[in-house]
């Protein structure tokens, strides 16, 4: 196995591995069942890329650099979008997430 191997290999078993830790903690969501597939086709490319066919292998090192690139969009408008502050701090009203405010009563806790 060359390096490249080795690393899908590795990021599989450890997606697996994560998301089933995350399953059994905090209960198997989509996002739980979407890693678990995700580290299962990492592995299985990782043992499996020495038999594929060459245009086989160029198509799907084009889709993980598709993925890659598509993560790394991601997080850009996710840290553009994060840093824009639009507060004016003259806001009307509060929003106390948790609070359990029913009608018109305010709960003790506020």
């Amino acid at each position: 196995m060359n390096r490249w191997q080795k690393l899908s290999a590795a990021c599989g078993l450890l997606t697996l591995l994560g998301s089933i830790v995350l399953s059994v903690l905090f209960g198997v969501s989509i996002n739980n069942a979407l890693g678990f597939t995700l580290g299962a086709v990492l592995l299985i490319l990782g043992f499996s890329f020495r038999f594929m066919p060459r245009w086989l292998k160029l198509l799907t090192r084009l889709g993980i650099a598709g993925t890659a690139l598509f993560f790394l969009a991601m997080l850009g408008l996710m840290r553009q979008v994060g840093t824009q502050d639009t507060v004016t701090f003259d806001e009307e009203v509060v929003i106390v997430l948790g609070s359990g405010i029913r009608g018109t009563q305010i709960p003790r806790m506020l």
